[in-house]
């Protein structure tokens, strides 16, 4: 499962090297955001491939820090872009003890939902409070 998305990888750094400031900002950011959405693809997989592990043991607790993991998963998804959600992240640090892969299901579960499941017609936005 991994080796194609490696290649997914390596392709987008082969034509956003061999573009050599060709290609237009926007479509960099693309290729920056191919590359960030394949890593994280790749953590999932591995996550996946722990889990069987966590099974079978306790669910190893650590700190982590909520925000880049929040920023990444934003920065990802297509469906949580600007153009279809206005979601801004208003802190710096949280830590929270728990498990990252969990952390990650449940944002990646509870953003995509805020963003899904909303009236027609509508961009869901953050709520500062």
């Amino acid at each position: 499962m991994r080796a194609p998305l490696r290649a997914m990888q390596s392709y987008a750094t082969f034509v956003e090297d061999e573009s050599a400031g060709r290609l237009p900002p926007q479509s960099l950011e693309f290729l920056r955001r191919i590359r960030a959405a394949s890593h994280r693809m790749d953590r999932l997989i591995q996550d996946s491939l722990d889990y069987t592990k966590i099974l079978r043991q306790q669910m190893p607790l650590q700190p982590v820090d909520i925000f880049p993991l929040l920023r990444d998963i934003i920065e990802t998804y297509p469906n949580l872009q600007s153009a279809r959600a206005n979601i801004t992240l208003e802190f710096d640090r949280l830590l929270l003890l728990g498990n990252e892969s969990a952390f990650t299901q449940v944002f990646s579960n509870l953003l995509g939902n805020a963003v899904k499941f909303v009236a027609p017609g509508v961009k869901p936005a953050s709520a500062s409070g």
